[in-house]
């Protein structure tokens, strides 16, 4: 499934007829989502990062979350660079990574946490803003615009850590 050649992705696209405006949609997406991170990181205090949203996870582990699974991206677009392909993650590895590094997300300072979920989302975002053809036509040929599109998962925790603080 991750493994397409890059002429049988780059041959979809064409055939496709791509509009060219989807390419940026998704860096204007990003852009207001990381902006959107960056105001509520302004107005989160330590205490605030240390909130419980849910009986596990805390506003503070929540955005170590983000910082990671952006940094994810960035590391397996280099790695598609390499090899022309993506190593798939099943849920159960997800959710075996996001368990695993928890404890670790939840001990973070809270200075520590605003500037590595800023720092990964500019990151982020650089990386999907110059990507490749081949890379392009990988995600519309293999259907893997989460890696691109970073606001999907980013506004996904925004909108929780929103509901939490309004609490």
């Amino acid at each position: 499934m991750d493994e397409v050649s890059a002429g049988a992705r780059i041959s979809r696209v064409k055939d496709s007829n791509r509009d060219d405006n989807r390419d940026t949609e998704h860096q204007a997406r990003n852009a207001a989502s990381r902006q959107r991170l960056r105001d509520l990181v302004a107005r989160l205090d330590d205490e605030a990062l240390q909130r419980q949203v849910d009986d596990d996870w805390t506003i503070g582990a929540i955005l170590a979350h983000m910082a990671f699974w952006d940094e994810s991206c960035v590391v397996r677009w280099d790695a598609f660079d390499r090899k022309g392909a993506f190593t798939g993650l099943t849920d159960e590895v997800v959710e075996l990574i996001n368990t695993a590094n928890l404890p670790t997300w939840r001990a973070l300072s809270g200075g520590a946490v605003r500037e590595v979920v800023l720092h990964a989302a500019e990151r982020a975002d650089a990386r999907t803003s110059d990507l490749s053809e081949a890379a392009l036509a990988y995600v519309a040929a293999a259907d893997r615009r989460f890696i691109l599109e970073r606001f999907s998962h980013r506004d996904e925790h925004l909108d929780e850590i929103e509901r939490a603080l309004a609490r």
